[in-house]
């Protein structure tokens, strides 16, 4: 295995781990970390990638985001429920500078912005 593979590997892995911890701590995001693990290993095994995409759990978030760029109501729900929490909790339970405040503020509002703007649904293909 090359250097490049063996680093994408790595990372993938990584990705996963806070990807897995990150379903059970609600200020760790878990999509974006599933989906860099989901790039990572398809550049560097095969097998663990389609191990990865073909997973009950997590291969219907992939595919869809993959292929279509979906991202799903529920997933949509879940960030928008679990996510200004932990920007509040960031911003006024814990002592940072106030550039780090609004950095915090402004980041959330993008990732909500963005998550928002993806479609829910994939589109049906209209025959003609």
């Amino acid at each position: 295995m090359s250097v490049v593979k063996s680093i994408y590997l790595i990372l993938g892995f990584l990705s996963f781990a806070l990807g897995v911890i990150g379903i059970f701590l609600p200020i760790m995001p878990t999509t974006p970390f599933i989906l860099l693990a989901a790039f990572c290993f398809s550049r560097s095994s095969e097998r663990i990638y389609h191990w990865f995409i073909n997973h009950k759990l997590f291969g219907k978030v992939i595919i869809d985001w993959n292929i279509h760029g979906v991202i799903s109501l529920k997933s949509k729900l879940l960030v928008t429920i679990l996510l200004p929490p932990s920007l509040i909790y960031s911003i006024f339970f814990k002592e940072f500078p106030p550039m780090i405040d609004a950095t915090i503020a402004i980041v959330g509002v993008i990732i909500l912005g963005f998550i928002w703007s993806r479609p829910s649904q994939r589109r049906s293909h209209q025959t003609t």
